[in-house]
């Protein structure tokens, strides 16, 4: 098997500096023209409201003459723009993967105990977002940065999610128009969890909908419980554990929800951002933009131990889950939900 082959900081830094050096100038000149093609349209957009208000409607051929070269201003500008954004993204895309698949990789074998795969571009299928019943409902869904690992003798899956969802709105002259919704920015996690009962148990933030009453008020009044057998949903819930629920949604200070069955803990929380990143401007150095990664890393494995709650049942009675168990769980989407 090839050996894959890490990079420095040291050595992504100079990558960064050859960035700068290489693609800064076309970066400066895309900035440049945006605002030029900028000035295009607001300023045509100035000369015809000016015109109308005093012309009370009538055509003043010179207004629409300098309209138009002010059109034909914007539209050669931002052509130009996006010519000089294109040329800067050839040399900031390689950056951006060096860092994805040979700088944060070797991040991650530092900070868990196993790496089984990291795929930058994936993650966990829509088919198992749907089925773990915790997310809100969603048209167009895209995941990245999908982690399997172990942490703490617990495998896990990780990886960015974003749900979007799109509706129709009235608009004020009596027409419709097309809107998109963010629906879910955040974590979604699947850990080991050693179940004795088998009745899917989900544990939605928000309290008042649910199906089950626990005998705590301040978790019935953070959580709704829904699950077909109330005696199995609270042979899961006891007081300890609904304690440790309410620690994990106080460390994530979002909303969180949980679904527990087949032997997983399915976890979101809807933290916003996008983990595990380097730095948003390429004018950061890599040490600094270092330091937000580790403490994604930090922040993702306090939650692990918060999720590391398997001692329900003995580990002998549990299937050992093998390679095959996660094949297909993994998959690049940025799509319709379809």
């Amino acid at each position: 098997m090839e050996e894959r082959k890490f990079v420095t900081a040291e050595e992504l830094e100079a990558a960064r500096l050859e960035v700068i050096r290489l693609g800064g100038p076309h970066l400066k000149k895309a900035k440049t023209y945006w605002w030029i093609a900028l000035s295009g349209f607001l300023g045509t957009c100035v000369i015809l409201l000016i015109n109308a208000m005093v012309s009370g409607g009538e055509t003043n051929v010179a207004v629409f003459v300098l309209a138009g070269i002010l059109t034909v201003v914007f539209i050669v500008f931002i052509m130009l723009h996006g010519k000089e954004q294109k040329i800067y993204m050839n040399y900031l895309n390689p950056f951006n993967a060096t860092y994805k698949t040979q700088f944060l990789p070797a991040i991650l074998e530092e900070s868990f105990e196993k790496i089984y795969a990291f795929e930058p571009h994936n993650g966990l299928s829509k088919e198992i977002v749907i089925k773990s019943g915790i997310f809100p409902s969603f048209d167009y869904i895209t995941t990245n940065d999908y982690l399997r690992a172990s942490h703490n003798g617990m495998n896990f899956e990780y990886c960015d999610t974003e749900l979007q969802e799109r509706h129709e709105e009235s608009d004020s002259d009596g027409g419709t128009r097309t809107v998109i919704d963010t629906m879910f920015l955040g974590v979604f996690i699947i850990a080991e969890f050693d179940h004795f009962v088998d009745t899917p148990l989900y544990i939605l933030d928000g309290g008042g909908k649910g199906t089950v009453t626990t005998e705590s008020e301040i978790f019935n009044q953070n959580f709704s419980v829904k699950c077909e057998n109330e005696i199995d949903a609270l042979r899961i819930l006891t007081p300890e554990m609904m304690d440790h629920i309410l620690k994990i949604k106080e460390f994530c200070k979002k909303s969180i929800d949980l679904a527990f069955f087949d032997d997983k803990i399915y976890f979101c929380s809807s933290l916003g951002g996008d983990r595990l990143e380097i730095a948003g401007s390429i004018d950061i150095p890599v040490y600094e933009s270092r330091k937000q990664v580790d403490e994604d890393i930090v922040f993702i494995k306090q939650l692990l131990d918060l999720l590391n709650i398997r001692n329900l049942k003995s580990k002998s009675s549990q299937r050992k889950l093998t390679d095959e168990d996660y094949k297909g769980n993994s998959v690049y989407q940025n799509e319709h939900r379809g």
